[in-house]
């Protein structure tokens, strides 16, 4: 019986030692859960934040704030293993959605008076240029991006449209990988924008600010 046991123990042993990596290390394709080379990120943020735009006036500001929606997409290649430089293009909407406080100053139109605007619309269009680091194994990554983008408002009174302005954008977030190549994350997100400007003969007194902070989800590929 003691022989039997022994000799099962070797087959088992042996069995092992046959299907075992000599070096599992070198089975692992290259790449494979690494952040390195093209990288592409597509996000989505569906109203789980908060954003407003508003004009820089003691008297009779404008103001529009309320849940926001945004979404974009990021291009870009690694520098170097899990830092990346980027380009994106950014859209962000605040529609009145839940409790808006959309203010219009009689500037604008005399005989309205002051209070809620109906159905107003801030949406803003940016395009940005950033870096991404991925601090590994925890797949965690902090973004910073300079962004160059104008803001648009309409409502049933008016419509206006600033100039090109200057912000950033900044998120702090975690990726799970779903294949070799593609993770999915969430992200804390904060973006400010400034514009100087509108355009001559606009109705709404610039400068205008921009702020939106939220939650957004992502599929990222690289």
């Amino acid at each position: 019986m003691k022989k039997l046991i022994v000799i099962l123990a070797c087959v088992l042993l042996s069995s092992f030692s046959l299907f075992a990596d000599e070096n599992p290390s070198e089975t692992v394709e290259p790449g494979y859960h690494e952040h390195d080379g093209f990288y592409f990120r597509f996000y989505l943020n569906p109203f789980v934040g908060y954003g407003y735009v508003h004009s820089v006036q003691n008297i009779n500001p404008l103001v529009i704030s309320d849940s926001i929606m945004t979404g974009g997409l990021q291009i870009g290649y690694a520098i170097k293993k899990n830092l990346f430089l980027f380009y994106g293009i950014d859209i962000l909407s605040i529609p009145p959605l839940m409790n808006p406080l959309n203010i219009l100053p009689k500037a604008i139109n005399p005989n309205v008076q002051r209070g809620k605007i109906n159905n107003p619309l801030a949406g803003i269009l940016g395009f940005s240029g950033g870096i991404n680091y991925y601090f590994m194994p925890e797949n965690v990554y902090v973004i910073f991006a300079l962004n160059l983008s104008a803001v648009s408002i309409t409502a049933d009174s008016f419509k206006s449209a600033s100039d090109v302005g200057l912000g950033f954008q900044t998120a702090i977030g975690k990726e799970w990988w779903y294949s070799r190549n593609i993770g999915l994350g969430l992200a804390l997100n904060i973006a400010y924008d400034y514009f100087s400007k509108t355009y001559p003969g606009d109705p709404i007194v610039t400068p205008l600010h921009a702020f939106m902070i939220g939650i957004s989800f992502s599929a990222t590929y690289n």
